[in-house]
């Protein structure tokens, strides 16, 4: 069996670049031939460990009509059974795919959808969506990561996914959460616009106990002010998975500042290395997050900010919520997950 992969990038070390290379990996041990295409590639800044050159096909055509043609060609000549695209605008083209191919196999992996992220006024807004609407049934299945997602599809296409949530490398048999070593709060993001980072300020006037940040983006150059500005910020840039988990054990907690996140795979991280969560109460943490137990749940900025000045630590027995999370969000229940909507024709889903 022949599978091709549409994302549109591979420039960052995000959840769902992870999610495609993961499931490409898997499949080849299950002797597919896969084939990964991208819109953007660049090996060193996303999951290198995970990529084989080989495996690529590198497009870096930015006009549309180019693009669409060289994809065109490029499925014409592979004799393929099944289309895998994620993200946007990858799902546009299994689409077009699927209108030119129609007996050929096509799912679609949907982080988050796009056309709800922003207000959008433009006439080239408005097709796209009518398009969406209009075709997105054409898809074999769809699925999504969350069942936040998935309420968002099934609002704004009126069709219905199934749910595969990202699955990590989870230890299992901790009796215990290991009590804080440091006096801290850790945050690990993406610094990107939509991650609101613009929060930290107001954390930073909140509290005096360190904040230690990570991760990299477009908004560094505000974070390095932010720096300068407040003496208890220290920010440590792209950081290993080595220290990233050492940080998750030591901190006080692990602050979570997107508002609607679609999911949030650092909850889950953090949470099975013994460090709560504190993070908004909407999208995807809700179904991480117990209350009171492994984190708290906050309805607004006001609150989150209050959790943190007068933090009590929620550190405790954490043997049984492990297991939950190995299966629920462990790895291999995502793989199986996935690999059983490329392998099956049978869309049925629990």
């Amino acid at each position: 069996m022949t599978i091709l992969i549409l994302h549109p990038n591979l420039t960052e070390r995000g959840g769902a670049e992870r999610k495609v290379l993961l499931l490409a990996k898997y499949l080849k041990e299950q002797n597919k031939n896969v084939k990964i295409l991208c819109f953007r590639y660049q090996k060193e800044t996303s999951f290198s460990e995970l990529i084989c050159d080989d495996d690529i096909l590198f497009c870096d055509i930015r006009n549309w009509y180019f693009l669409v043609t060289f994809l065109f060609q490029i499925f014409k000549q592979r004799k393929f059974e099944v289309l895998v695209v994620s993200n946007y605008p990858a799902h546009l083209f299994g689409i077009f795919v699927k209108s030119v191919m129609p007996k050929k196999r096509m799912i679609w992996i949907c982080n988050e959808v796009n056309s709800l992220l922003h207000p959008r006024v433009k006439l080239k807004h408005k097709i796209i969506m009518w398009f969406e609407k209009r075709f997105i049934s054409r898809f074999d299945v769809v699925i999504a990561n969350s069942q936040n997602t998935k309420r968002k599809i099934q609002n704004f296409y009126k069709i219905f996914p199934v749910v595969v949530y990202p699955g990590l490398n989870l230890n299992s048999g901790n009796s215990e959460m290991l009590t804080a070593t440091g006096n801290y709060f850790f945050c690990i993001s993406r610094l990107t616009r939509g991650k609101n980072i613009e929060f930290l300020e107001r954390i930073l006037t909140t509290t005096n106990r360190q904040i230690i940040l990570a991760g990299d983006g477009e908004m560094k150059p505000y974070v390095e002010k932010l720096c300068k500005k407040f003496d208890h910020l220290e920010y440590r840039g792209r950081v290993s998975d080595a220290d990233k988990f050492k940080l998750y054990r030591g901190a006080l907690a692990t602050l979570f500042l997107p508002v609607d996140e679609p999911f949030g795979v650092t909850n889950i991280e953090a949470i099975n290395e013994g460090c709560p969560v504190i993070a908004f109460n909407r999208g995807g943490p809700c179904e991480i997050i117990t209350h009171g137990k492994n984190g708290y749940l906050c309805e607004n900025e006001d609150v989150y900010l209050e959790h943190i000045k007068d933090f009590k630590s929620l550190r405790g027995s954490s043997s049984n919520y492990s297991q939950m999370m190995q299966k629920k969000f462990g790895l291999k229940a995502m793989l199986l997950g996935l690999s059983y909507f490329v392998n099956n024709n049978n869309n049925d889903a629990d």
